[in-house]
């Protein structure tokens, strides 16, 4: 009676504490579940058998009973191969191994226990015992999908357009692992734009970009990282409800009971290429770009000689990958309008050879004329007499790059810059796994990624500014099996984005370009920055930065799921 009491009281505070968990649950576990019956050779079912499912590859083992209907479940499993056994006095022990679990995965494997001694083993083979796929719909890509599909650009979620009913929304540009805004734009089945939800391990990896407004992708993982990863199109369950657009899924890597590791290098050179058709167009010649990608892994076991031997209990994770390139923008939208070299000092006589509309007159001469109008006196020969000419202003129109290109009649389009952008990322993730006892299985996860891209439409530092992208996450998942009917697994998840921007103009004296001191003194010298100079129809200089400033996103995920 004690122990029924006891036993309630259990069940009602982790009820509660599912509540509560659930309230904030943001999470879909990406791990699966192996469930069934356990029965005699007649289709009798047995209960309270032990059923041991061990990973073969590291070792950990999760266990459960079939209760008086012979049922038994074995939830909160990563993706990868287990090993069934099970074992009762009075019939032979049963093992079937090589049995796939994928990410969110149910498997419905019915056990069937013959009369004997339990030293003797019936071994079933992977496909011998049916077994029933319970997960729900979606598309997976599994590891050997990851490393043999191309990626132009190493992001791995290139592979979700590979989804029937998945369209791109945007241009066909180069995925990468800085490309959260290019990975976030699709839809799928005519769901719209930035609704996708990217999760990993479970954890909410979706952020707000409050500069842009919308919500975008944050760490994208490399493939190396990845175990596998599936996108829902549609059909989801309570924990990923609340979105319009596509669930994915990701489960990361952990280490194994042997040591492995990989090292691997991408290259993509312009010597490898033929010249671009704008660049050719505008008489340019090849931009010269790189783009070398490299990465390694390591995982294992955590051994430390004389001290701890981790095997079957303990396993480390590291993956680590860098790319820099440049990365050459070669379109229409690269022609500009930049001042001639005589504009600068203020003649503009050539237009006058094109039309008198072109005609410049002195603001300073306006005059009263006949029928309440005004005229002004034209500057003889379009040509702005250097008395009138500003300091500040022909200091800021020598911060315009010379043209490069004849342009039009009247030197407009006349400047053609390819813009090769120097950019670099790097991405970290470290993950620790660590089985308490076969009833308490937890890991966590951190990731840091970083990214820089200047962006410049002259080519000068005048039109340059900077942008960067900094991603970090950390995941704890717990999975604890309370009674041999209660299991429960608790997550909790951090993830971080920031996106500061500055231009590179940053700390300019404006001074030496002619501002009064009475307007510099109202500037803090280190962030001064050159004006934006916006004049038509002129290239603007300095122009604004997509945010001006640093933004940034942050958010806590608390989930828990729970069996009985």
């Amino acid at each position: 009676m004690l122990f029924t009491v006891k036993r309630r009281a259990a069940l009602a505070v982790t009820g509660m504490l599912l509540v509560l968990i659930a309230i904030a649950a943001f999470g879909q576990s990406p791990a699966g579940t192996i469930l069934g019956t356990v029965t005699d050779s007649s289709g009798a079912v047995v209960a309270d058998v032990p059923v041991r499912a061990t990973n073969m590859e590291t070792g950990l083992v999760a266990s459960a009973r079939s209760n008086e209907a012979g049922r038994y479940q074995i939830p909160f499993l990563p993706p990868g191969f287990y090993k069934i056994t099970a074992e009762m006095a009075g019939f032979k022990t049963y093992t079937q191994d090589h049995l796939e679990l994928r990410i969110a995965d149910s498997l419905d494997l019915t056990i069937r226990l013959d009369l004997g001694s339990s030293s003797e083993k019936i071994t079933v083979a992977a496909n011998g015992a049916p077994v029933l796929d319970n997960s729900t719909t979606g598309m997976v890509i599994d590891e050997r999908r990851l490393l043999e599909l191309p990626q132009k650009g190493g992001d791995p979620f290139e592979l979700m357009r590979l989804e029937p009913g998945a369209a791109t929304m945007t241009d066909e540009r180069t995925l990468k692992s800085d490309s959260p805004d290019g990975t976030s734009q699709i839809s799928v089945n005519g769901s719209g734009t930035y609704q996708a939800q990217f999760q990993i391990d479970g954890i909410n990896n979706t952020v707000n970009d409050a500069a842009k407004g919308y919500s975008r992708v944050a760490f994208i993982p490399p493939s190396s990282a990845i175990v596998e990863f599936k996108m829902q199109a549609i059909p989801f369950d309570a924990a990923a409800g609340h979105v319009l657009g596509p669930v994915v899924t990701v489960s990361t890597k952990s280490g194994t009971n042997v040591l492995h590791g990989a090292a691997y290098y991408w290259l993509k050179n312009s010597g490898l290429d033929a010249n671009d058709f704008f660049v050719n167009k505008a008489a340019q010649k090849k931009p010269v770009y790189q783009d070398g990608r490299s990465g390694a892994t390591l995982g294992g076991p955590v051994v430390l000689p004389r001290f701890y031997n981790g095997r079957n209990k303990t396993f480390f994770f590291y993956s680590w990958e860098e790319n820099r390139y440049s990365s050459p923008a070669t379109n229409t939208n690269q022609t500009f309008s930049v001042p001639t070299a005589a504009e600068r000092t203020g003649d503009y006589s050539k237009l006058l050879t094109i039309s008198s509309r072109y005609q410049i007159y002195n603001p300073f001469s306006t005059q009263p004329a006949a029928n309440g109008r005004y005229q002004r006196v034209a500057f003889p020969g379009n040509i702005l007499p250097q008395s009138l000419l500003n300091a500040t202003g022909v200091n800021l129109a020598a911060l315009y790059p010379l043209p490069n290109q004849p342009g039009t009649i009247d030197d407009e389009n006349n400047f053609f810059h390819t813009d090769v952008r120097h950019q670099q990322s790097d991405s970290h993730m470290w993950r620790i796994d660590h089985s308490l006892s076969d009833n308490n299985r937890l890991f966590m996860r951190m990731s840091h990624y970083a990214f820089e891209i200047p962006k410049s439409t002259l080519g000068t530092p005048s039109s340059t500014f900077i942008e960067r992208q900094i991603n970090q996450g950390v995941s704890l998942d717990d999975a604890l099996v309370l009674s041999p009917s209660l299991v429960l697994n608790l997550r909790y998840g951090f993830t971080a984005a920031e996106f500061p921007e500055w231009r590179a103009t940053a700390g300019a004296d404006l001074g030496a370009l002619g501002f009064s001191p009475a307007f510099t003194r109202l500037i803090d010298s280190r962030v001064a920055t050159i004006p934006r100079i916006a004049v038509s129809p002129f290239a603007t200089l300095s122009n604004w930065s997509l945010g001006d400033g640093n933004t940034s996103a942050v958010s806590h995920n608390w989930s828990g799921d729970g069996t009985s």
